[in-house]
C-alpha cells in the first residue's frame, strides 16, 4: 500500500490518493527465503559446518561463527587470509596455500584436510571446500566454501590405519607361516615365513596353487578337511602334512585352517597358519628307530621292562613283557595294586614288601618272582626295578 496527501492552498489535507499493489507472490517468495535460510542454518548446525566467503580482489574475508570456531578464531574479530593460515598447522600451511592458488589460477576444485591448532585445545582436523567466482575476463573475484569438523573420522582413520599396520608387523613378523587362500586353492597372500618353509618365493606361490606343492599322500585328506569346512561341518581343522620344496626335498609341516565369510555368511577365503615341524619329526622317526631297537634287544634277549608311576598308577609294559606275561600287546597293563592275579601268592606279597621298602628309602630292588599266565601256566622271572625320584625325594 502507497499513498500521498492532496494539500489545498492553504496547505489542509484535502485528500489522499493511494495505490494497493498485489505483492502475495513476493510475500510468498521472502517467506520461503526466511524458511531456506533457516532450514540451512539448521543444516549448518546439525553438521557443525562453516561458511566462508573472500573477497580476492579487495582481500576481505567474511566468515561465520562455526567457522571462526572450528579454527580457533574470536569470534567478534575480523578474518584476514594471514589469520587463516596463521591457525593451520605448520606441517600443513604450504599444502593449503598451493590448494588455494591452484583453484584461483588453474580453476580446480578446492577441497582440503588441514590440522589446525586450537589454543588451549586438541590438534583438529578441518576439511574446507570452495569454489571460485569469476568476472568476464576469467579472473577471480570471488571464493566462497565451507568447513567442516572432521577430527572423529580422522581418528577412526588414524586407528585403523594403526590396527593394519599391526596386523600387517603381525603378519609378516610372525615366527610361523600365515597365508590366506582361496577357495580354489589358490595362495592369495603369504608371509615371509611361506617361502622360507617352501623354498618357492612368494610371486611364485603367488601364481599356483596349493595342491601343486602338497605331498600327493597328504592331499586326498587336505581337501577333505577343506571341504568339510566349506559345507558348514566343521569351523576349523589341523593335520600333519607334507609339502613339496622348491628343490624337491620335502617338510613335514603343522597346517591349521579356518574359513573367513563375507558379511553374508558366504565363504571368502581360507586363513592357513603353518609351522614347520620337520626338526620334530625327524626326532620322532629317531625315537621311534630307537624304540624298535630297543623293542628287538628286548624280544633277542627275552628281557621285558616296565615303569610304573604311583602318583597316577600308571602302568607301562613293553612288548616283550605282554609276550612273557602272556597278554595280548594291545591291551593296557593291569594298574600295580590289581597285579595280584599275575603272580603266586607268595611272590606277590614279597613283591608289594619288596616295591613298599624301595620306595619308602628311594632304592632299587631285585628278586625272583613266580608268574601266573592267564592260561594258568607259570613261569619263573628275575625282576630288578630302581627307583626314580623327583627333587624333593619323592618317587
Amino acid at each position: 500500500m502507497r499513498g500521498v496527501p492532496v494539500r489545498d492552498s492553504l496547505g489542509h489535507i484535502r485528500e489522499w490518493i493511494g495505490t494497493h499493489t498485489d505483492i502475495t507472490e513476493r510475500k510468498e517468495a521472502e517467506a520461503g527465503l526466511a524458511r531456506s535460510e533457516e532450514k540451512l542454518r539448521m543444516s549448518l548446525d546439525a553438521a557443525q559446518m562453516g561458511t566462508w566467503d573472500w573477497d580476492v580482489l579487495n582481500d576481505d574475508l567474511v566468515w561465520d561463527d562455526r567457522a571462526k570456531a572450528l579454527f580457533g578464531l574470536s569470534l567478534g574479530s575480523p578474518v584476514m587470509y594471514e589469520s587463516f593460515l596463521g591457525a593451520i598447522h605448520p606441517e600443513d600451511r604450504a599444502r593449503v596455500q598451493r590448494a588455494v592458488e591452484d583453484a584461483l589460477e588453474r580453476d580446480v576444485d578446492y577441497d582440503i584436510e588441514m590440522r589446525v591448532l586450537v589454543p588451549d585445545g586438541p590438534e583438529r582436523w578441518v576439511r574446507s571446500k570452495g569454489s571460485v567466482l569469476r568476472d568476464s575476463f576469467g579472473r577471480p573475484v570471488r571464493m566462497s566454501g565451507c568447513a567442516l569438523d572432521v577430527t572423529e573420522r580422522k581418528q577412526d582413520e588414524q586407528a585403523l590405519q594403526e590396527s593394519e599396520e599391526r596386523f600387517r608387523l603381525t603378519f609378516d613378523m610372525a615366527a610361523v607361516g600365515i597365508t590366506h587362500v582361496g577357495q580354489d586353492g589358490r595362495w592369495l597372500r603369504a608371509n615371509q615365513k611361506i617361502p622360507d618353509i617352501t623354498g618357492y618365493s612368494r610371486e611364485e606361490l603367488l601364481q599356483t596353487d596349493f595342491q601343486s606343492i602338497t605331498h600327493p599322500e597328504d592331499l586326498e585328506a587336505d581337501l577333505g578337511q577343506l571341504w568339510r569346512l566349506l559345507a558348514g561341518d566343521i569351523d576349523q581343522y589341523g593335520m600333519e602334512k607334507r609339502y613339496i620344496r622348491r628343490d624337491g626335498s620335502v617338510v613335514w609341516v603343522d597346517l591349521s585352517v579356518s574359513l573367513m565369510r563375507r558379511s553374508d555368511g558366504t565363504p571368502d577365503y581360507f586363513i592357513s597358519i603353518i609351522a614347520d615341524i620337520s626338526p620334530r619329526k625327524a626326532v620322532e622317526s629317531e625315537l621311534q628307530e630307537r624304540q624298535w631297537e630297543l623293542e628287538e634287544a628286548q624280544r633277542v634277549g627275552g628281557l621285558g621292562s616296565w615303569s610304573w608311576e604311583p602318583k597316577v598308577n600308571r602302568v607301562v609294559w613293553s612288548t616283550e613283557l605282554h609276550r612273557i606275561a602272556g597278554y595280548d600287546p594291545a591291551l593296557p597293563p593291569p594298574p600295580f595294586d590289581e597285579q595280584g592275579c599275575l603272580y603266586t601268592p607268595e611272590s606277590w606279597q614279597r613283591l608289594q614288601t619288596m616295591v613298599r621298602h624301595a620306595m619308602h628309602n628311594g632304592e632299587g630292588c631285585e628278586s625272583d618272582l613266580k608268574m601266573v599266565r592267564p592260561d594258568g601256566s607259570h613261569r619263573w622271572i628275575a625282576i630288578r626295578a630302581e627307583t626314580d625320584l623327583d627333587g624333593r625325594g619323592k618317587t
